[in-house]
């Protein structure tokens, strides 16, 4: 729909998500004058930051709802077990998240060794990502 109304200032950011810009947040007809007027475009980076992990948040649990919803529908209406349904759910798409449950569901036909030799090996490698900071890119500006 088109309007006569023209802004007076506008601020515009990107929202980026793994080099992709998926939005802009913008900000209309901003008090330029006002105190701290100086740090807006500051402030507005660090909302659209925000907003960038929402969706991404939001597009991700989405899709990997849909593939546990196929995966349980499809368990339901045959002889094969979740983990079954779980993995050729997850093959057919690109969401990691969905693949990393097929991975998990996995485990339940492991010993219990099995599975706490896997659940150490896991906690061991997001200690090592975290401390070194690993499989994070910060967006260059």
């Amino acid at each position: 729909e088109s309007t006569s109304y023209v802004p007076a200032a506008m601020l515009a950011v990107p929202i980026e998500a793994n080099d992709q810009l998926i939005g802009v947040l913008s900000v209309l007809d901003r008090d330029e004058a006002r105190q701290g007027a100086g740090r807006d475009l500051e402030m507005a980076a660090a909302f659209a930051a925000q907003a960038a992990v929402a969706l991404q948040a939001s597009a991700t649990f989405t899709g990997a709802g849909r593939v546990l919803l196929a995966a349980l529908a499809s368990a339901a209406g045959s002889n094969s077990s979740l983990a079954d349904a779980l993995e050729a759910a997850s093959s057919a798409t690109d969401d990691e998240l969905a693949q990393f449950a097929a991975v998990l569901a996995q485990f339940q036909r492991s010993t219990p060794q099995q599975r706490a030799f896997a659940l150490q090996l896991l906690r061991d490698v997001l200690a090592f990502v975290n401390r070194t900071g690993g499989g994070t890119s910060s967006p260059s500006r």
